[in-house]
């Protein structure tokens, strides 16, 4: 009886987490974490030659940009220039304060009269507010960012996106505003930006080695990818699907995974660093 092979999927999920975080430091470690896995592979493919190895994505996030110009004091003039050394610097990543920020005793839920002002963190109709202490919050985050001589400002922009986050609970776009505002203090020193917080329509890169990755060079379409790997592997897609189906198998049941899916990370692993 022949041997029987192997399909092996590994997710290096976290870097588009931290690319929708719009964080460098986090997108540098989980990318480090994904090239160390990715020697581990390619070292079993050397042992056994019969393997394919297929390296992808499935989209770029946040169009990052290196030697992003900030403008500062008013000047238009391009600098030429970007500095990792500042990225490699920083140990903690902005989701993970960002779920020290919004929760005591970074801010306090305030009960608040009928007509009172509620700011950012509540309205004025009565009821509880979110409030940041910003004592607190400007103490954790020159704690972190010691090098960075964080400013009042930024504390403020922090604090107001952790009371909104708070106000809000887990919705994906206040949160990432406070993932943002934290990211921001390491993008604007490094000369590090971003286009957006959702995915870019680039082209990504497509890596193979080992049996068949002759078949997997150029410009593909990303299905073509999946295709190809299943030739390699002996069946076609559309055959399995059209047998699945026949068994009674649900082959699309229409899950919304942008929709759903991404709010509700608690069961994904993710690099935030620590001391």
């Amino acid at each position: 009886m022949p041997p029987v092979g192997f399909f092996l999927m590994i997710e290096a999920s976290r870097i588009d987490m931290a690319a929708h975080s719009q964080d460098p430091a986090a997108i540098v470690h989980d990318s480090i974490a994904y090239l160390e896995t990715v020697a581990a592979v390619r070292s079993f493919v050397k042992q056994h030659p019969d393997t394919l190895l297929v390296a992808t994505s499935d989209h770029d996030t946040g169009g990052l940009a290196l030697g992003y110009q900030w403008v500062k004091d008013g000047a238009t003039y391009p600098e030429y220039a970007w500095h990792p050394a500042l990225v490699s610097e920083v140990h903690v990543s902005a989701e993970s304060l960002a779920g020290e920020f919004t929760a005591p005793p970074f801010v306090e839920a305030v009960a608040v009269a009928a007509g009172g002002d509620g700011g950012d963190g509540g309205a004025g109709a009565g009821g509880v507010v979110v409030v940041a202490n910003r004592t607190l919050i400007g103490a954790r985050l020159r704690e972190e960012f010691a090098r960075f001589n964080v400013t009042g400002e930024e504390v403020e922009r922090v604090a107001v996106a952790a009371e909104r986050a708070g106000r809000n609970g887990s919705v994906w776009e206040t949160s990432l505003e406070l993932h943002g505002a934290i990211g921001a203090l390491t993008s604007r020193r490094a000369g590090v930006g971003f286009t957006t917080t959702g995915h870019t329509g680039v082209d990504v890169n497509l890596y193979a080695e080992g049996a068949g990755s002759e078949a997997l060079v150029g410009n593909l379409e990303n299905t073509e990818v999946g295709a190809l790997v299943a030739a390699a592997m002996g069946f076609r897609l559309a055959d399995v699907s059209a047998s699945a189906r026949l068994a009674g198998v649900v082959v699309d049941n229409g899950v919304d995974y942008e929709g759903s899916r991404r709010r509700t990370r608690a069961d994904q692993d993710s690099w935030h660093g620590g001391r």
